[in-house]
């Protein structure tokens, strides 16, 4: 599942192919998890001009110029192809322009969706100001016995962040994975904000400069322990041990507090 970093850049480079330009059509081919009737979506979306592509979170947000949203969530296995891309398959939507350029949103296990006028969360995105040690301490004191890598994935908690990033966020800031997060004292909790606002912004940062025109999958090739290598770039083996149902990985320098 593509995560914040990856998504940033995705929006970034569909912003640059598309915003300004004014549909023909949408197609709908998969309509079981829609939001709102099919009919609703080509009316508010044919013939209007997309303004803008954002990120918000872990979905892609299209702005189009009679102020209506239209959400993209990939899930687990959602790609993006321009319409120029031969034999394209598992179709859930697709987007075509009065230029007849376009993208096509494809899951061969028709888990993506668009989202028609998504409803705005009141959950912080993990880059926003509002993701500090004032929002996260409380959170984690009320926490029980949930382990800190459990609460960065909850979208209900941060959005934006899956296990991946997860497991460099915390990985940088040396706190290990399966520490209960109510446990976790002040001055790791602003590490944790801290790691989280420089892991992300870097991941963009590579990303961009590995593959400045990607418009969908996953770019992980800089990754640090979240990675195949044996060891960290500090030398150190990386372990590996499943983790509220995901491959976790981590190493020795991360401290467990219980």
């Amino acid at each position: 599942m593509p995560e914040l970093p990856d998504l940033e850049v995705i929006s970034k480079n569909l912003n640059k192919l598309f915003a300004k330009k004014t549909v023909n059509k949408i197609t709908i081919y998969r309509e079981k998890k829609l939001n709102a009737p099919v009919d609703d979506f080509y009316k508010n979306i044919n013939g209007k001009t997309l303004k803008s592509v954002k990120r918000n979170g872990k979905e892609l947000l299209l702005n189009f110029s009679n102020d209506i949203q239209l959400g993209i969530h990939l899930m687990l296995n959602g790609e993006i192809h321009l319409l120029t891309e031969q034999n394209i398959k598992h179709q859930v939507f697709e987007i075509l322009f009065e230029d007849l350029s376009g993208f096509a949103v494809t899951d061969y296990m028709a888990q993506a969706k668009p989202i028609l006028n998504p409803v705005e969360s009141k959950v912080p995105d993990a880059l926003d100001k509002d993701f500090n040690f004032d929002y996260l301490k409380p959170v984690l004191a009320k926490s029980a016995s949930a382990n800190i890598k459990k609460i960065l994935k909850d979208q209900e908690v941060v959005r934006g962040i899956g296990n991946a990033y997860a497991d460099e966020i915390l990985w940088a800031a040396k706190v290990a994975p399966r520490s209960k997060a109510s446990k976790i004292p002040d001055e790791k909790i602003k590490d944790i904000i801290h790691s989280t606002k420089t892991v992300l912004a870097d991941a963009i940062d590579q990303i961009t400069k590995i593959a400045p025109d990607t418009i969908s999958g996953e770019i992980r090739s800089f990754l640090k322990v979240h990675t195949a290598n044996p060891k960290t770039p500090t030398d150190f083996t990386i372990n590996r041990m499943d983790l509220n149902g995901s491959k976790t990985y981590f190493t020795d320098e991360q401290k467990v507090y219980e």
